[in-house]
């Protein structure tokens, strides 16, 4: 007895996959094309510096008003805390120049000795 092999059930979701992937490639072409371009490049740059422009205006502003607030609140800016370190750092120095000064009097007064 021969066995009879029946077609394979048609997909109903072959021409789906077809026209997903005809469409993706001629987009994926259209889109690498353009990102090439010069003119989308220099558009990219305008739109991009615009953008940092934009918030640096509103970084400087929002920074503005966590100062003022920080002051109400009686609470250190960064800037204070900066200050703060860069005048420890001085003092630091001085201190370390003044123990080096008295070792040396120390070292001279007992060659004297």
């Amino acid at each position: 007895m021969s066995k009879k092999t029946e077609p394979p059930a048609p997909d109903p979701l072959q021409p789906w996959i077809q026209f997903w992937e005809t469409w993706s490639q001629s987009w994926s072409k259209a889109l690498s094309d353009t990102a090439a371009s010069e003119a989308f490049a220099e558009s990219m740059g305008q739109h991009a510096e615009i953008y940092l422009q934009a918030t640096a205006l509103v970084r400087r502003q929002m920074q503005e008003v966590m100062e003022q607030t920080m002051h109400q609140m009686s609470v250190p800016t960064r800037d204070d805390v900066i200050r703060l370190g860069e005048r420890l750092t001085h003092i630091e120095m001085r201190l370390d120049d003044l123990d080096a000064k008295a070792d040396e009097v120390l070292d001279r007064l007992k060659a004297m000795a």
